[in-house]
């Protein structure tokens, strides 16, 4: 017999994305971290920065700064109180273009204003990440040259023909290499997140027919069991034992035990619905939720998987062999615990094979 493709959809799918925005959410909220940092730095060196230029008689930067100082404090209301990051990041890039083109427009002391532009090209990477900052890169590099070399020649005439070509080549090189190390950054972290998920999909699936596991199926029924008591539906637990199963082992090999429970898992995942769970419970054992389902359908699913499995001839090792299943069934109500229900289960499995094996309880 041939192994059944699986068009199921896999339980796992879920916690896979659970995990992965997991991971997103936590660099997400360290870059968030960081960018307030920044910003709060930035609002102290402004408020210093302008009440000095104020007693220095430069009002026209003083008034500048405490602009900008106002515009971050509007950005951390926003990103604090409201949660709101669109428009925190929004203020936050005004600021910086702010103070980006007034220092190159206004010289600073002794024409190095616009040496800060190399801190706001470096911000702008990080507070985006993404292609974006090359847009903003590209739009604020770009005026910087139209004005260096065709604005400041003919009016303030502050910059030497060398100082312009070297700004903005050294801005250009200062973007490439933060664009370079965020690039970095990104694929460490993706290779970090693969790693991740992984390592979880290790902890939580049985590794020779990757089914859940039997500590995965654990954590999914505590969550089935709040969702029947919120519905006030049925959920339905079959266990499924492989029938002389250590005589198949000892008589064929273990190699051919591996393959028969390889097969047997992918026989009982072909007679459950997209919402039916199945793990490896033990050896040659095998646990399904049933979810929304009464006693009386599960029975008949398991009747189903009963026959279906006693009807196949597995080939191994040249031999021909007819393996057959236990199944005990039990449902879940609100008066009872799952705990109760899955030793009911395998009391009534236990009585399947007293009752001569291959038949459900």
């Amino acid at each position: 017999m041939s192994l059944n493709k699986l068009t199921h959809k896999s339980p796992e799918i879920e916690s896979k994305l659970g995990l992965e925005q997991l991971l997103q959410s936590i660099d997400h909220e360290r870059r968030l971290r960081i960018l307030n940092l920044f910003t709060k730095l930035g609002m102290v060196f402004l408020l210093i920065f302008g009440t000095y230029s104020g007693y220095q008689g430069y009002l026209h930067i003083t008034a500048v700064c405490y602009s900008v100082f106002a515009l971050l404090v509007i950005s951390q209301l926003y990103a604090v109180r409201k949660k709101h990051e669109g428009i925190s990041k929004g203020l936050l890039i005004l600021s910086i273009a702010i103070m980006y083109f007034f220092l190159i427009i206004d010289g600073g002391v002794n024409g190095t204003g616009p040496l800060w532009g190399y801190i706001y090209i470096v911000l702008i990477v990080f507070i985006y990440g993404s292609p974006a900052c090359n847009w903003l890169a590209f739009l604020f590099i770009s005026l910087a040259a139209i004005y260096l070399f065709a604005i400041d020649p003919y009016w303030n005439n502050m910059y030497s023909d060398d100082f312009r070509v070297r700004y903005i080549a050294s801005q250009i090189g200062i973007f490439l290499t933060a664009r370079i190390g965020e690039n970095a950054l990104f694929l460490s972290q993706g290779k970090i997140n693969q790693l991740s998920q992984d390592f979880y999909h290790a902890a939580m699936h049985d590794p020779l027919t990757n089914l859940l596991n039997r500590r995965a199926i654990s954590d999914l029924m505590v969550y089935e069991q709040a969702r029947t008591q919120r519905n006030e539906k049925p959920l339905s637990v079959l266990l499924i034992d492989i029938d002389h199963f250590k005589y198949i082992n000892d008589k064929n090999g273990h190699d051919c035990g591996d393959e028969v429970i390889k097969i047997i898992s992918n026989d009982i995942q072909a007679g459950l619905r997209v919402q039916d769970q199945i793990s490896r419970w033990g050896g040659e054992e095998f646990l399904v939720l049933l979810p929304e389902t009464d006693g009386k359908y599960a029975s008949m699913v398991a009747e189903k998987i009963c026959s279906q499995i006693a009807c196949n001839i597995l080939r191994c090792n040249g031999n021909e062999i007819t393996v057959t299943v236990s199944i005990g069934v039990a449902t879940y109500h609100k008066d009872n615990n799952l705990d109760r229900i899955i030793k009911l289960a395998d009391e009534r499995l236990y009585e399947a094979k007293n009752n001569g094996r291959n038949c459900v309880v």
